[in-house]
């Protein structure tokens, strides 16, 4: 049986991609101090199916993943406890949560199956403002430049293509400064009509910009973007079709994965690393179609090359 929950998922990388841009002191939390926030936290989440009973110290468990940064992120929680967390080593503030006896509920052996997939029963609003619940407990407030993107209902893979278990709403929060949106900053709140919070990711990392100028016109961003979408192309074996868009986004310029860094180096692009830096530029995302032979299908997100709006400056693209 393939069981696959996309958004727990998502959650879990975009947590492993924070950086340190919540603030910098010497001192990390104390055991202690980091069992107080998670117990804290559950209290107030109030979790149906979990036995708080379980959350003690002498239970408590604390993993450190040094990253490619260096920087250590402690995941915690309780031997026994089905709800881990990942929290900001000096402030506390909560990366990531997974409620995964929700998960092991819908699909036990005698978990309701549905033809078709599942269909929501809850309306959209009201799960909006339980998210909002979750996120001001978990994160303490909305943060002030966060904005709401959407929210959708997801059906859990079942035993086969055509049925499907009980599903989840991602509620999703992006981010603006001036009026120009993160390309990768967002917060994702999941909940189940039935159970309530079943996860939650924190992904606003990134660094202000310095500057929100704007000396390079549409026209131009997508000229200086073809060549280096063709070389893109060729890198990937595929080829390029035509522009599909192009806007005005505030992204970060090395945001590229491990395994293609030396090839982006050949082809003209620097300073790389396995995760996205926190310093930020406003860009051009000049979007391309692709695809192999002559198709090029909607299917394929596109091809995106990044151009600073102000130098014209090639800082990426994916």
């Amino acid at each position: 049986m393939k069981i696959i929950n996309f958004v727990l998922i998502l959650l879990y990388l975009l947590s492993n991609s924070y950086p340190a841009a919540l603030g910098e002191t010497k001192k990390e939390l104390t055991k202690e101090e980091l069992f107080s926030i998670y117990s804290n936290k559950l209290n107030q989440l109030k979790l149906s199916m979990a036995n708080l009973d379980n959350v003690k110290i002498d239970n408590f468990n604390v993993y450190y993943n040094e990253r490619e940064d260096r920087r250590r992120i402690p995941d915690v929680g309780c031997k026994g406890f089905e709800v881990s967390m990942k929290l900001d080593p000096i402030t506390g503030v909560v990366l990531y949560c997974s409620n995964d006896y929700i998960l092991k509920k819908i699909t036990a052996p005698d978990a309701p199956i549905f033809k078709g997939g599942a269909k929501p029963t809850k309306n959209k609003n009201a799960i909006i403002k339980e998210a909002e619940g979750y996120l001001k407990i978990l994160y303490g407030t909305i943060p002030q430049d966060a904005f709401f993107d959407k929210a959708e209902y997801n059906a859990n893979m079942g035993p086969d293509t055509t049925h499907s278990y009980e599903g989840n709403w991602a509620v999703d929060w992006g981010r603006k400064t001036g009026g120009y949106v993160y390309q990768f900053d967002s917060i994702t709140v999941v909940v189940h009509e039935k159970y309530g919070f079943s996860g939650y990711g924190y992904n606003f990392f990134s660094d202000s910009p310095k500057s929100l100028i704007v000396d390079v016109t549409k026209e131009r961003a997508i000229e200086i973007a073809k060549p280096f979408a063709k070389k893109m192309a060729r890198f990937f074996g595929c080829k390029l079709g035509d522009v599909v868009s192009a806007e005005p986004m505030i992204t970060n310029p090395n945001f590229f994965k491990g395994q293609f860094a030396e090839g982006f180096r050949r082809i003209g692009i620097k300073d790389y690393s396995k995760y996205p830096a926190s310093y930020s530029r406003l860009a051009w995302i000049v979007s391309f179609s692709w695809g192999y032979d002559k198709i090029f299908t909607k299917n394929y997100n596109p091809m995106t090359v990044w151009i600073d709006a102000e130098t014209g400056e090639v800082l990426g693209g994916g």
